[in-house]
């Protein structure tokens, strides 16, 4: 009888992006660090740091995870200095746009990804599998000081970020990953979201398919994973 293959998840959460001035005094937000999580049969592997090409101020972004640097909290920490905070109230105006994620998940065979693996903060994270994966993550940012905000207001700023990225085994334990992504809009108060959502996420899809394995490979972000 052959072995069953182990079962993986794997799980990206985003660290606090630092903004600086350019040259032209104009604020520029650096790469994220995202602590890279795999999962394989219940066993859970060293995570690892990963810099991702593209977004921003994360809504569940991992404050300190190595416990360097400002004070800053990681998700359980936050959930446990906001015990009363109403996340249910806090993401129920999401209700508003998820029926344009829901026609296009339809259409174009996406799937949402569940809620524990995304966090509680206001959040919509759609995937597509296939040899290629493609995901779209609608989220709320964080205000200008790196913090989540704690109470939902109509201008609050939301990004849309896209991307691809393939598994490959290299002979290592966990094996490697070629990602690509990119920024459909950031900064948008959410007001503004459900005249563009669908219109910003039909533009990207055709860049997003393009991206396969080959071009993955030679323009992506290579990642040794479990290292």
């Amino acid at each position: 009888m052959q072995p069953k293959p182990a079962r993986s998840w794997e799980y990206l959460f985003p660290t606090k992006l630092f903004p600086s001035r350019t040259r032209d005094n104009l604020f520029r937000t650096h790469r994220p660090l995202w602590i890279h999580l795999q999962v394989v049969d219940g066993a859970v592997a060293e995570p690892t740091l990963q810099i991702l090409g593209v977004c921003r101020r994360h809504n569940s972004s991992l404050h300190n995870p190595l416990g360097q640097g400002d004070a800053m909290m990681n998700e359980a920490d936050f959930l446990a200095a906001n015990k009363s905070m109403d996340f249910v109230a806090l993401n129920e105006h999401l209700k508003e746009v998820r029926p344009i994620c829901d026609d296009f998940c339809a259409r174009h065979g996406f799937a949402y990804m569940s809620r524990p693996a995304i966090g509680r903060y206001p959040r919509l994270r759609i995937a597509r599998e296939g040899l290629t994966k493609l995901y779209f993550d609608l989220q709320m940012e964080l205000d200008e000081k790196g913090r989540r905000f704690e109470t939902f207001r109509r201008d609050l700023p939301y990004s849309l970020c896209g991307g691809a990225y393939i598994g490959e085994d290299d002979g290592s334990k966990y094996g490697v990953r070629f990602q690509k992504g990119v920024i459909c809009f950031s900064g948008k108060p959410f007001d503004q979201v459900g005249a563009v959502l669908q219109r910003e996420m039909e533009k990207y899809l055709p860049t997003l398919e393009g991206w396969n394995a080959k071009y993955l490979k030679d323009n992506g972000e290579k990642v040794q994973l479990g290292t």
